[in-house]
């Protein structure tokens, strides 16, 4: 690797500390603003720049849309909470019981055991 160096505006260091934050929120792993500087080069370089600027423009676009992702997940969060709710799962002791077993013995788990620790890394920071 080598390095470089570049004059940016204030703003644009103020912005990408904070998505350096959110990412370490996220996920829990060290990311720096260099590692951020770093994947925008590389998507740039790749030609997915143009993508993942036009998908942002369209993700703002649709605002609440029912297609925008973060509505997805609150939506589905809700239903779960309505369901535990139907079947009387008051807290994380009766959910425990009732989820463990099945999480024990399936293939998705640590999939999802990852997803929702990123979920809960967001939900928390909001």
């Amino acid at each position: 690797m080598v390095h470089l160096t570049t004059r940016v505006q204030s703003q644009i260091i103020e912005a990408l500390d904070e998505l350096a934050k959110q990412r370490r929120m996220q996920t829990g792993e060290d990311v720096r603003r260099a590692d951020l500087v770093r994947e925008a080069l590389e998507k740039l370089t790749a030609g997915d720049a143009d993508q993942q600027v036009n998908r942002q423009s369209d993700f703002q676009a649709l605002g609440d849309d029912e297609y925008d992702f973060g509505t997805i997940v609150l939506n589905a969060l809700e239903e779960l909470a309505d369901e535990a709710e139907r079947q009387g799962i008051e807290d994380a002791q009766d959910l425990a019981l009732t989820l463990g077993v099945t999480a024990e013995q399936d293939s998705r788990t640590e999939r999802l055991r990852a997803f929702v620790k990123k979920l809960h890394g967001t939900l928390h920071s909001v």
